[in-house]
């Protein structure tokens, strides 16, 4: 997944998998809790695989998640 935003700091990248590390509004007004990343590196650990981001402020950002085949 990717996307051509507005990307992310060094600092916020090594703490992207982090619970509750990125809280903020979302588009609605709405609290976010930043649990997407970390709840998403959970699962795809669970079942063997790896997911890695790679950002640039004012690039965007990628994350690549691999799963093994069963």
């Amino acid at each position: 997944m990717s996307d051509d935003g507005v990307g992310m700091s060094p600092q916020a990248v090594t703490r992207a998998f982090d619970r509750f590390a990125q809280p903020g509004i979302t588009r609605d007004g709405e609290r976010a809790l930043g649990l997407g990343l970390p709840l998403a590196k959970q699962f795809v650990e669970a079942h063997g695989g790896t997911i890695e981001l790679l950002s640039e402020a004012g690039q965007g950002t990628l994350i690549t998640a691999t799963l093994p085949r069963r």
